[in-house]
């Protein structure tokens, strides 16, 4: 392809983004703290827009069908690399952003050679079952004193 042709390409719609979850361990001890990951296609219903509806849906699917165990929802980052191809090699700008999943998500057009890196990042961190071990009972003692016999 020649510069001239990079630079007459016009942004397309983003039609669909990828969703990738990742479940992280709590344990601190443990060097591998990625403990699940997985990915899925999604096709937005209006062009260049998620719901926040949208968001929340997809993302409840996700944790349902990656994991049994509770976890917790970490941060939620938001890929749209929106730049010209000749000017993405020339700056540093950052294409990833955190988001609350409180409003709607806009992505920007974008040139058909970066579709494909238009993505959601939802990180999630598990709770391991033996770790909660923290929560306090309340224990009732007998307060009769014994009789010396």
């Amino acid at each position: 392809m020649e510069i001239e042709e990079i630079e007459n390409i016009e942004k397309k719609n983003v039609n669909n983004v990828m969703f990738f979850f990742y479940f992280l361990n709590n344990n601190e001890d443990s060097d591998d703290n990625l403990y699940f990951f997985t990915k899925d296609k999604y096709n937005l219903k209006n062009p260049n827009i998620i719901s926040k509806e949208e968001l929340f849906n997809q993302i409840s699917l996700g944790k349902k069908k990656c994991i049994e165990k509770k976890s917790k929802l970490v941060s939620i980052l938001i890929h749209n690399n929106y730049s010209d191809p000749l000017e993405f090699i020339k700056t540093n700008d950052s294409f990833v952003h955190e988001t609350n999943g409180l409003t709607d998500i806009t992505f920007n057009k974008t040139h058909k050679e970066f579709l494909k890196l238009n993505s959601i990042h939802v990180v999630f961190k598990v709770n391991d079952v033996n770790s909660n071990n923290n929560t306090k009972k309340n224990l009732k003692y007998n307060r009769r004193t014994r009789k010396n016999i």
